[in-house]
């Protein structure tokens, strides 16, 4: 560590114990842009749970794991789609295919929400 790197690293420190002692009327206000857009998703997605039909992403992703569980159960191949999808594709469509087995697509749209919630909160 350079002398440059150490002065920075001290304000640093002294910011996070600054903020740390901050009233919680403005640790509140700090925290309302997030609660405003996490309050905006949710309520677009309440908005098209019951309503659409499956978007061709959505059906795709709840077939292929429809297949993959078929394929975990009885052997065999499916497509390779793990190839295909982003993210988890290999869990995802499973976890899918198990909630539409369960609840249907609201219920697939409803985790799907909570995800997308979870990880926008998490930033």
């Amino acid at each position: 560590m350079t002398v440059v790197d150490a002065a920075l690293v001290v304000p640093r420190a002294r910011q996070r114990q600054l903020s740390d002692k901050a009233p919680p009327a403005s640790r509140a206000l700090t925290l309302l842009p997030l609660a405003v857009i996490l309050v905006v998703q949710a309520v677009i997605s309440i908005r098209i749970l019951p309503i659409s039909p499956a978007s061709g992403d959505e059906a795709l992703y709840i077939y292929s794991g429809h297949q993959l569980i078929s394929e975990l159960w009885n052997g065999g191949g499916s497509p390779y789609y793990e190839t295909y999808f982003s993210g988890a594709p290999v869990i995802y469509p499973v976890f899918a295919a198990v909630l539409d087995h369960i609840g249907g697509l609201i219920l697939v749209r409803a985790a799907s929400g909570a995800f997308m919630l979870a990880a926008t909160a998490g930033q």
